[in-house]
């Protein structure tokens, strides 16, 4: 009897993990974002037949979307294209950011008193164009959408962030009422536990 007090308190304070979920290092939400640039671009410069070709590059809104001006030029470069603002450029490459963000969902415990987690959703949706100058053809004219989830500590998340820029910030869903309830249950299952314990040693 006592020794299955004793396991029931165990159990209690230090929880049963059984297959917890555990959330690894995660990378901020900004380079997500800008990888997701990165790679929305890259598929529109694939359209370009040879390197060394000069293109210029437009993005839309500049004012709010700054941040994703270098990775769409990471893009170009890594094709071996060359940058280029002038209007008698090779190619023009306009890029327009209609959608942009995260989402935090099903915010929960890796086990009964471990780390609070939730689910991020990133997501990036970019129209993109391409002209050849020359012939005036418009080589592709579509949307690419971009997406990655992963969960992530509820402590961390604000270190997820970049300061300054507003679709790097989520709202936290609620805990909802279990969560809500899970340290009352767990430290007045404690106390009776331990009260047992104190009969029991005793008689």
């Amino acid at each position: 009897m006592r020794t299955l007090c004793w396991l029931a308190l165990f159990m209690l304070i230090f929880g049963v993990r059984g297959v917890a979920e555990e959330s690894a290092s995660s990378r901020p939400t900004l380079h997500i974002m800008q990888d997701m640039m990165t790679s929305a671009a890259d598929s529109l410069f694939a359209l370009i037949p040879s390197s060394g070709l000069t293109v210029q590059t437009t993005l839309l809104p500049p004012a709010t979307h700054w941040y994703l001006e270098q990775p769409a030029l990471d893009a170009l470069r890594k094709r071996d294209l060359v940058p280029s603002q002038s209007p008698d450029a090779d190619y023009l490459a306009e890029f327009g950011v209609t959608r942009g963000g995260v989402l935090y969902e099903n915010l929960r415990r890796t086990w009964f008193l471990g780390s609070q987690i939730v689910d991020r959703s990133v997501h990036l949706t970019v129209w993109m164009k391409l002209v050849e100058r020359k012939t005036g053809t418009v080589l592709a004219a579509r949307e690419s959408m971009r997406s990655f989830t992963d969960t992530v500590d509820v402590a961390d998340v604000e270190t997820l962030e970049t300061p300054g820029i507003p679709a790097t910030r989520g709202a936290l869903p609620p805990a909802g009422l279990f969560g809500s309830l899970v340290e009352p249950v767990v430290l007045v299952g404690s106390i009776a536990v331990a009260i047992v314990l104190l009969f029991s040693v005793r008689s």
